[in-house]
């Protein structure tokens, strides 16, 4: 899509402007003159040189600094879709882009996908699926793919035993990065080695229902599933991982761990997508060039670079010395920073922003783990928490300019089941009033000097954790705001040595923040809840139980039918606003900063779930 057709259907771009290009004298001037205080050093890169500097310890310094430093900015779209006609000089040699990773990446292949999301925004510019997302809203498109399977043509149908099959046909003109062509056998391969039990994957359900893959020729391949599956088509970076059998295939035969440590996932990587892998320095970077044969067209760029930085204030010292073009990681408020830099003094690049993640406080229904009791057995104390949040003045102070960040509904805007789904939680409004009378009603009252009692008189505790350091800040506005109505709310933060432990993460005491992608419905299936005996690895951490919520999944997962699945979401959102096993909150934003002479990353920013990334389109990314 075009980049204005963009801003109008997804509300998710924010502003580029256009100041006169500086020269590398005036960049360096003034790093060397705003930048020599005793702040932290930090290693700027320049022409594969290592230039150590030192920057001021505040932020709204190098933010400043980077506004008066970065490249021409990125012209302002016209109305046709297309960049203003605005002159500028072709760089001279070959097009390098720069990109900041902070998570490293530790090498290729389905058992680095299940890894933190960060570094997989960038995994479709050197590995490409049979589907991939459309859209922001994770629409489907096919990929390696030539087209999805339907009902209406007759590749997609359902047996009379209750099994699936899809029916399958690859592009004809995609090439593996060493020239040799892909086929169904690498699609098979794939298929086999993720889901053997010696290989450390864990398979998506789309994939745990591949019964087998036939080829039919060597484009052409039938799948049979299990069962009737509503995402049977979601073969996207998380699901099935293709895999180049003429140089994987004999080695696949012996051990799988000598397998899983071959060159190829880490040093010799080939795949199909539009960069192949050059070199690798480990905890350095990393370099693809241009791979002229792919099959969507030969990418405009020569060589794509991703430089591991780990830290924020290195990632902006870096896009400061335009020695990174592109960051993708950076929290929302530094990104905030920079964008209302850039448009105060117009121009140096430009923030792009999509929705992310539902955020909502998951309640703890154990009944050994959770607490107060009351807040477990009664809604109107759950309604009450919901009233007393203020939701507006949160997102507010976490995400200020950021569009759709309202958690009035736990769909993202452009999912086609969003007009019959509504906005469930809209009713829960910032209400102290209405909170006040919710927990009367429920048994609990304000005393005279401002306390909220329980029953037995004594003032009700409230629980509340973080699971990471990134919600520390939205805890801690939360728990003010139960306070100010007379709870005793405590705020706890998992400490870093025990955010791996499953057996602790799932038994938070009392209410955690949370977040939640398309696949909402995991968070709440009570077949889902964590024990022992699953090693604590279930979905519904917060151990909700509602058998009409249960057979409502069940029927989700088993519809092919669009129109009826939204109906059944719908009833979905109305159980989880009138019981409301979780407190909405809002939809956290994902955003990418770009300096002012990228183009192109715009026209898909991302996609949600494990259908798309931020790369899918990068044949088409260029800088000017």
């Amino acid at each position: 899509m075009g980049a204005q057709s963009a801003m109008n259907s997804m509300g998710g771009w924010l502003f580029a402007c256009k100041p006169p290009p500086p020269t590398f004298v005036t960049c360096a001037v003034a790093l060397r003159s705003g930048i020599g205080g005793r702040g932290r050093g930090a290693f700027i890169r320049i022409g594969g040189a290592a230039m150590a500097t030192r920057f001021a310890s505040t932020l709204g310094f190098l933010v400043a600094a980077l506004v008066a430093c970065t490249p021409a900015a990125r012209p302002s779209p016209s109305p046709s879709g297309e960049a203003g006609a605005q002159p500028s000089a072709e760089p001279a040699g070959p097009k390098i882009l720069t990109i900041a990773q902070q998570t490293p990446k530790e090498g290729f292949g389905p058992w680095f996908i299940s890894g933190p999301p960060a570094p997989l925004q960038w995994v479709e510019l050197h590995t490409n699926f049979l589907v991939t997302a459309a859209d922001s809203a994770g629409n489907l498109e096919a990929g390696l793919a030539q087209q999805l399977p339907s009902l209406r043509d007759g590749t997609m149908e359902v047996l009379p035993d209750g099994r699936m099959r899809t029916t399958w046909k690859l592009r004809p003109n995609v090439k593996w990065h060493d020239g040799r062509p892909f086929t169904v056998d690498d699609v098979q391969f794939g298929w086999q080695v993720m889901t053997h039990r010696e290989i450390a994957t864990s398979p998506s359900p789309t994939v745990r229902i591949i019964e087998s893959i036939d080829a039919v020729d060597p484009r052409t391949m039938v799948m049979t599933h299990s069962t009737v599956y509503f995402g049977v088509l979601r073969l996207g970076y998380r699901d099935l991982y293709p895999l180049p059998k003429h140089l994987l295939g004999e080695a696949f035969g012996g051990s799988k761990e000598a397998f899983m440590s071959l060159p190829y996932f880490s040093t010799e990587y080939v795949h199909t997508g539009p960069f192949r892998l050059r070199e690798v320095s480990p905890g350095d970077q990393m370099v693809f060039e241009r791979f002229d044969d792919y099959y969507l067209g030969r990418p405009k760029l020569d060589r794509v670079i991703i430089r591991f930085i780990a830290e924020n204030n290195a990632v902006v010292s870096n896009l400061l010395a335009g020695a990174v073009d592109l960051a993708g990681e950076l929290p929302t408020d530094i990104s905030a920073r920079l964008r209302d830099q850039w448009q105060a003094s117009g121009g140096g690049g430009y923030v792009l922003s999509r929705q992310a993640l539902w955020r909502f406080i998951s309640i703890q229904f154990h009944p050994e783990w959770g607490g107060p009791p009351e807040l477990q057995r009664d809604v109107r104390t759950r309604a009450g928490l919901a009233y007393a949040t203020d939701t507006e003045g949160l997102r507010a102070a976490l995400f200020p300019g950021y569009p759709d960040t309202e958690g009035d509904t736990f769909l993202l805007k452009g999912d086609p089941r969003e007009p019959v789904v509504g906005r469930p939680f809209a009713r829960y409004r910032h209400d102290p009033a209405q909170a006040l009378r919710q927990f009367a009603d429920a048994g609990w009252r304000r005393a005279p000097d401002g306390r909220m009692l329980d029953a037995a008189g004594k003032q009700v505790r409230l629980q509340l954790r973080a699971p990471s350091s990134d919600r520390e800040k939205e805890v801690s506005i939360v728990a003010q705001n139960w306070r100010e109505i007379g709870f005793d709310a405590e705020e706890e933060l998992v400490p870093a040595a025990l955010r791996r432990d499953n057996e602790h993460i799932v038994k938070f005491p009392g209410m955690e923040v949370t977040g939640q992608g398309p696949e909402f419905w995991n968070r709440l299936d009570s077949r889902g809840r964590p024990t022992a005996e699953n090693r604590y690895a279930g979905s519904n951490a917060g151990n909700y139980v509602n058998p009409a919520y249960d057979r409502l999944i069940d029927r989700l997962l088993s519809t092919l039918d669009d129109n009826a699945a939204a109906l059944i979401v719908k009833e979905m959102g109305e159980i989880m606003a009138d019981d409301l096993p979780g407190l909405p909150l809002y939809f956290a934003p994902r955003t990418a900063v770009a300096l002012g002479h990228v183009r192109g990353v715009d026209e898909i920013f991302g996609a949600p779930g494990n259908m798309g990334t931020i790369s899918k389109n990068a044949h088409q990314w260029d800088r000017m």
